[in-house]
């Protein structure tokens, strides 16, 4: 079986998987999902590498480094969560 992308798509545009309104937070999948300022968190990481000018390129294999833990921490928590289990994980061969 192919994986049904509308299916998914359509699960999660359901009411199953709205925001709390009052936090801004959503929690599904094993996660929590917030809406921050791209804006913001680019200036932050410019602030960081400007901290230290003789080690930019070390900076910014941190900063790559970082990104890639955290999309193996929340993918893995995706993949271990019940809404994974219960939509996805049937239509994976």
């Amino acid at each position: 079986m192919t994986v049904n992308i509308e299916k998914i798509q359509n699960a999660i545009l359901s009411d199953e998987f709205k925001g709390d309104q009052e936090t801004g937070l959503l929690k599904a999948f094993g996660v929590i999902l917030a809406i921050n300022s791209v804006d913001y968190l680019v200036n932050r990481e410019l602030e960081y590498i400007k901290v230290f000018p003789k080690a930019t390129h070390m900076v910014e294999n941190s900063l790559v480094d970082a990104a890639q833990w955290c999309c193996n921490a929340t993918f893995g928590g995706i993949m271990e969560s019940q809404q994974w289990k219960d939509l996805i994980e049937p239509m994976v061969e």
